[in-house]
């Protein structure tokens, strides 16, 4: 599962997001979010719909198995990083974690949210 569909993915349930708020969220285009999308609906993973507020804006939430998938590739990603980083004494870690925020998100990477994948 590639991230972007993961992030599509792990949205709480019961809170469909709007498409267009999605994209934005994760820095896509309408066209390159509308053919991710397209894949996970027609896997079953999200569905579509129009805003139960706005008729013009499309809403889209994870389904049950989108979920369960996601929840499974989460629990695959933290196992394999634990077995990664056992190695690491844990200034060796403290530093690794800096350096991948640092080429993540440059100079905002004093402003990036910790939390996630090997953070």
């Amino acid at each position: 599962m590639s991230r972007r569909a993961g992030s599509c993915l792990t949205r709480p349930p019961g809170t469909p997001t709007s498409q267009l708020a999605l994209g934005k969220d994760l820095g896509l285009d309408k066209t390159t979010l509308t053919a991710v999308l397209d894949r996970l609906e027609g896997a079953g993973l999200v569905v579509r719909r129009p805003s139960a507020s706005d008729r013009r804006t499309r809403v889209c939430e994870a389904t049950e198995s989108g979920r369960d998938l996601a929840d499974r590739a989460a629990k695959d990603v933290s196992l394999t990083e634990q077995e990664l980083l056992v190695a690491l004494k844990p200034e060796e870690h403290r530093l690794l974690v800096t350096l991948l925020r640092e080429l993540a998100f440059g100079p905002f990477a004093d402003a990036a949210p910790v939390s996630g994948s090997c953070i």
